[in-house]
């Protein structure tokens, strides 16, 4: 199998960590441009990565020229996910998106519409956790969940961490139910504070 040829858009911060730890270790994939706004940045990830220089593009249009490429990934402040994705695919490219997607559900729309119409893959990265960092997640969103992020929910000093109880199938799933309470009980100094649907508060 020929090997999937890559541009990757963004190297502070995540997009670096992809540049550095993700995209280099998969055996399909071959990165063949890079894009970053940053001069100094595009110097110095070529340096790190052992890349010519000449592989480093201020702009998507100028590495997607620059030679084949099949997919894009996009790893940038959420404000420029919709201009980048919709370039790439208007360019006939796959798209991968760091999340969040979109800033609106308009612009997620949109770009569902036009890779479906381009016959293009497109797809949002998702989380990947060890079962410690899904752990922390879990109790950070359950303390925000209850409203007692302020004190509870960190190991941290001022900061009380007890028990919660959560509805999951496993504890990798947890921090995929942002937003929605899927704590059944929490237990502080060994005392319940909170049970769902019970009078405990």
């Amino acid at each position: 199998m020929d090997k999937i040829k890559i541009v990757h858009v963004g190297l502070g911060g995540w997009g670096g960590n992809w540049a550095t730890h993700v995209l280099p270790t998969h055996p399909d994939v071959e990165v063949v441009g890079w894009v970053e706004i940053l001069g100094d940045r595009r110097k110095s990830f070529a340096a790190r990565l052992g890349a010519v220089e000449e592989r480093f593009h201020e702009k998507l249009e100028s590495a997607l020229v620059a030679g084949p490429v099949d997919a894009v990934t996009i790893a940038v402040p959420i404000a420029l996910h919709e201009p980048l994705a919709r370039q790439a695919l208007e360019a006939g490219k796959h798209v991968v998106v760091e999340k969040p997607f979109t800033a609106t559900m308009a612009e997620a729309k949109g770009l569902v519409e036009l890779a479906r119409r381009k016959g293009l893959t497109l797809a949002v990265s998702q989380l990947r956790l060890s079962v410690a960092e899904a752990m922390v997640a879990a109790t950070v969103n359950g303390a925000a969940a209850l409203a007692l992020a302020a004190k509870v929910g960190q190991i941290a000093p001022g900061f009380s961490a007890d028990l919660a109880l959560f509805d999951a199938g496993d504890v990798r799933e947890l921090p995929y139910w942002y937003g929605d309470n899927r704590c059944v009980a929490t237990f502080v100094g060994g005392k319940p504070c909170y049970a769902r649907d019970l009078a405990v508060t």
